[in-house]
């Protein structure tokens, strides 16, 4: 899964740690990932099926979770 924000190489650590607790729910997704595509005037979009956008939501947040926790030390 990418990081999608950068972060200070002090912290690098950190988001290992964080990234490497959730490496058991990794294996729980819905499946192959499928975007559905949308095109009106001057927007374009790719939206996820509900049930992955559900797990992607779970997800990031388990992250940030794990982030304050490691974080604290």
């Amino acid at each position: 899964m990418p990081i999608f924000s950068q972060v200070d190489d002090s912290k690098a650590r950190l988001v290992k740690d964080a990234m490497n607790s959730l490496e058991r729910h990794f294996s729980n997704s819905p499946g192959p990932i499928h975007l559905d595509f949308f095109n009106k005037n001057n927007f374009i979009g790719l939206f996820l099926q509900d049930n992955y956008y559900k797990y992607c939501q779970e997800i990031v947040s388990m992250f940030g979770d794990e982030c304050k926790k490691h974080s604290k030390y």
